[in-house]
């Protein structure tokens, strides 16, 4: 459960046909030292991109030779905006597609094993087994319960978002998703490509911290995170209207736990309110603003992080297509 529900739970074309022509003038917030609160972010952005950076290289590979279409950004340090040759071929480096099969093969059956959208593939129990036989009434809820949970699933994009991440999963070994609520849906879940997204585990190795560079247009940050929100140069491209709603720029995200940061004077700065034990934050990546685009805290994280195999306290997992790789490049230069 989330603080207050954000704008981009509401996001679509109705939510863009109610933002203004001309961005009203607001109050610059004091409330959080946004300058410190987001020179923590960047400077801890900086040291997740060192340590990814040996993953990347890997993961560049088995972008290549197995998935060239997923990982748009791996070949960069950041997403770059405004690049127009994204549709061009990209996997010239395949000469036999023997291992992307093999890979889609895969990631199909473990979809159709553990989360089939066709059959069910989980059952709602009490957790103590002497508490089984607690009459028809406590049935008919789980039941109940069980059913709409199926509803959502079915109803929104939950098992397009589960069939990529098994292939993320099985071709890069991490493959995270973020689960939003949603006002038409339910639920929306979304699929960082690898070369957007930081993680860094916690002391019981799991996945407890996610950060994320991705590139959106003006449209859809104003749609995302409305008019009002948006710093200075977004809203002058969007008073501008035609071709400069196309402009893309980078966006900023961290996930983290909701743990005090130091201010001036030694005091603590608290970007949420202290009873979340997560907190979500979205900006304008190297951009000046005076607030962030978005601000929120979570009872629990709002995504998952499956890893294929971890060693002791690494944030990414090594995967079955890493095992494969020598092979595959092989089969290529035979071909």
């Amino acid at each position: 459960m989330a603080e207050v529900a954000s704008l981009y739970e509401t996001a679509g074309a109705a939510q863009l046909a109610k933002q203004p022509a001309r961005a009203r003038p607001r109050a610059t917030e004091r409330n959080t030292p946004w300058a410190i609160t987001q020179g923590h972010m960047q400077a801890r952005l900086a040291m997740l991109t060192n340590w990814r950076f040996s993953w990347m290289q890997h993961w560049r590979l088995l972008e290549t030779y197995l998935l060239p279409r997923r990982g748009i950004f791996i070949n960069q340090t950041m997403p770059t905006p405004n690049t127009m040759n994204r549709g061009n071929p990209v996997n010239e480096a395949i000469l036999d597609p023997t291992g992307t099969q093999a890979m889609r093969i895969c990631a199909a059956g473990m979809m159709g094993g553990l989360m089939s959208p066709s059959r069910p593939w989980f059952k709602l129990k009490p957790a103590m087994a002497e508490r089984e036989s607690l009459g028809d009434e406590v049935e008919n809820w789980f039941e109940e319960v069980e059913d709409r949970m199926y509803q959502v699933m079915a109803r929104s994009n939950f098992y397009d978002s589960g069939a990529q991440m098994f292939e993320d999963l099985v071709t890069f070994g991490t493959a995270p998703v973020i689960i939003y609520e949603d006002e038409k849906d339910v639920i929306r879940c979304y699929n960082p490509c690898p070369g957007e997204y930081f993680a860094a585990s916690s002391s019981a190795f799991r996945v407890e911290t996610l950060y994320r560079l991705f590139v959106l247009t003006i449209s859809q940050t104003v749609e995302m995170f409305g008019l009002e929100n948006c710093p200075p140069n977004v809203q002058g491209l969007w008073q501008s209207k035609g071709g400069s709603l196309e402009t893309e720029i980078i966006i900023a995200h961290a996930i983290e736990p909701n743990f005090p940061i130091a201010g001036v004077s030694a005091s603590e700065i608290l970007i949420v309110p202290g009873d979340f034990p997560w907190r979500e934050v979205y900006w304008v990546y190297g951009g000046a603003s005076d607030r962030p685009l978005s601000k929120r805290g979570f009872k629990d994280p709002p995504f998952i992080c499956p890893r294929w195999a971890v060693t002791s306290n690494d944030a990414y997992g090594r995967s079955a297509a890493m095992d494969a790789l020598p092979d595959i490049i092989q089969l290529q230069v035979e071909t």
